[in-house]
C-alpha cells in the first residue's frame, strides 16, 4: 500500500512540475537564448575586433615599406586612407603624421600643412597630439608665412602652461627674424636662452641665435 502512495506522489508531484515548466519554459528559453546569444556576439566582436588590428598593422607596415622604399606619394595615399578607417587612436595619430612626412618628402609642403591642420582639428584625437599637429604645421610654414599667420596659428601654444610654448616661441622668433624684425627675435631668443623650463636643445640653439644677434643670453649689469 505504501508503495502506491509513493507513486501518487510521484505522479502528482511529476504533473506538477510539467505544468510549471509549460508555464514557465518560454521564458527560460528566452533567457537562456538572450545570454548565449550575448556570449557569441561579444566573441564576436572580440575576434573581429583583433582581424583589423591585425589588418590595420598590416596596413601600416605596408605603408612604411612603400615610404622607406622611396615611393612617398604613393605611402601619403595609403597612410592618409587608414588613418581615415582605422579605429585606434594611435593609428589614426601616427599614420596622419607620417602621411605628413610623407608629403614633404614628397615635396608637398601644402599637403603636408593640410595633413597637419586636419590633424589639428580632430576633436577625437587627445590635445597634445592636436597641438602637436598645430606646431608642425607652422614648422613647415616658417620659411614662407607671414608672422602675423604663424603667430594667429601657434597662440593657442604660447599660453604658459601649454608644454610645446618653448617650440611654439622658437618658431615665432625664426619668423620674426626672416621678416626683418631682429628685435622681437632676440627679446624670444633671449626668453628662451634664461628661462626655466625650456628644453636644453631650444636653450642652446636660442644662445647661439641671441649671441649671432649681438645679445647674450644674460643681461649685463647696470654700470654705476
Amino acid at each position: 500500500m505504501a508503495d502506491i502512495y509513493r507513486e501518487i506522489e510521484e505522479g502528482l508531484r511529476h504533473d506538477r512540475l510539467q505544468k510549471v515548466w509549460r508555464r514557465l519554459r518560454w521564458p527560460l528559453l528566452a533567457a537562456l537564448l538572450a545570454i548565449i546569444g550575448a556570449v557569441v556576439a561579444y566573441v564576436v566582436v572580440r575576434d573581429l575586433a583583433e582581424e583589423r588590428q591585425l589588418e590595420q598593422g598590416a596596413q601600416y607596415a605596408m605603408a612604411l615599406e612603400t615610404f622607406q622604399s622611396g615611393n612617398p606619394s604613393s605611402a601619403v595615399e595609403l597612410f592618409s586612407s587608414l588613418a581615415d578607417d582605422a579605429d585606434e587612436p594611435g593609428y589614426v595619430i601616427f599614420s596622419r603624421l607620417r602621411a605628413a612626412q610623407a608629403s614633404v618628402a614628397a615635396v608637398d609642403t601644402q599637403g603636408a600643412v593640410n595633413i597637419y591642420d586636419r590633424m589639428a582639428g580632430d576633436g577625437g584625437i587627445d590635445p597634445l597630439y592636436r597641438d602637436l599637429a598645430t606646431l608642425l604645421a607652422a614648422d613647415r610654414l616658417v620659411d614662407t608665412a607671414s608672422l602675423e599667420e604663424i603667430n594667429q596659428r601657434l597662440a593657442p601654444l604660447l599660453t604658459t602652461e601649454n608644454p610645446w610654448r618653448p617650440l611654439a616661441q622658437e618658431i615665432v622668433a625664426l619668423t620674426a627674424l626672416r621678416v626683418g624684425r631682429p628685435e622681437e627675435a632676440r627679446a624670444l631668443f633671449l626668453e628662451l636662452s634664461t628661462g626655466a623650463g625650456v628644453p636644453p636643445g631650444v636653450r642652446a640653439r636660442s644662445e647661439q641665435l641671441l649671441s649671432s644677434l649681438g645679445g647674450s643670453p644674460v643681461e649685463p649689469a647696470t654700470a654705476d
